[in-house]
């Protein structure tokens, strides 16, 4: 993704700096690459390092087939080089995680461990800390937080959370860093569509310098003129946990978003809705 050109400058500086990493593998090693995505696919017709291929379509090594939803969870099957190999169950949500699950199962093939001791694993498996993290339920209303904060990890952590949640999905959005915020602006506006509310902080400058005329404010209006019907600028953390007791009704999932300190709004909120019950 068009991601940390504070440092790389250009997307081609991005890409040939996969593939110089790509490179270093030995000629007895192996690379693991998602096959689905078309930038790392773009990268296969140059490399001359050995590979392993995953994805859901019907060209890669390791295939996920059958793909089931349930809840905040997925089951699939699994194949290599088009032997069924097994099935296999997740207990963390979205497509991404099947993605991610794949890539697993494919190192683990590749260090000979048996598809049954791999598929054990991923059924253990409860996620890690700030990515869809549940921090707890209170008031009928149930919190998450998630370290997301670039527009394809939002679409695809709404995607996930849509995918198992049936009622409201209420968002405490808090940008990072003001060059991200100016570089992805548009790409934030149709982010959130799988939100039924989103309340927008101030940004995290994250040690940066503010850029004038870019704030939170800036941030909502782009997402209400990108289609968005529900969506207002909250500004601090205090006045965001404000906000946030005011919109959410039980039933709600209240989900804050971004690599600053948002978190704190969570725990802050989910301990006045304990206050409530």
């Amino acid at each position: 993704d068009n991601e940390h050109m504070d440092f790389f400058g250009t997307f081609e500086n991005l890409r040939r700096a996969f593939y110089q990493f790509l490179e270093k593998v030995p000629f007895y090693g192996r690379a693991i690459l998602c096959l689905d995505d078309e930038e790392v696919a773009g990268l296969l017709a140059e490399l001359d390092r050995p590979y392993i291929t995953y994805g859901l379509t019907a060209q890669a090594d390791v295939i996920a087939s059958n793909v089931v939803h349930s809840g905040f969870g997925s089951s699939f099957q699994v194949s290599l080089a088009g032997k069924p190999l097994g099935d296999v169950n997740l207990k963390v949500p979205g497509l991404h995680n099947v993605y991610n699950a794949l890539a697993a199962i494919s190192i683990g093939l590749e260090l000979d461990i048996p598809f049954e001791v791999i598929s054990k694993a991923l059924d253990s498996f409860a996620g890690v800390q700030r990515r869809f993290q549940l921090k707890g339920e209170a008031a009928g209303v149930i919190v998450y937080d998630d370290y997301g904060h670039h527009p394809t990890e939002i679409r695809t952590t709404l995607d996930g959370a849509r995918r198992g949640w049936d009622g409201r999905i209420v968002v405490l959005f808090q940008p990072h860093r003001f060059s991200r915020t100016r570089d992805l602006l548009a790409e934030f506006g149709t982010a959130f569509h799988n939100a039924d509310e989103v309340l927008v902080l101030d940004i995290y400058g994250a040690g940066e310098e503010e850029i004038e005329g870019l704030n939170g404010e800036v941030v909502a209006n782009t997402l209400a003129s990108h289609g968005h019907r529900y969506v207002r600028y909250v500004g601090s953390r205090e006045q965001a946990v404000k906000s946030a007791l005011e919109v959410l009704e039980p039933g709600d999932l209240l989900l804050t978003l971004g690599a600053g300190d948002i978190w704190r709004v969570g725990e802050e909120a989910l301990a006045l809705l304990e206050k409530k019950k």
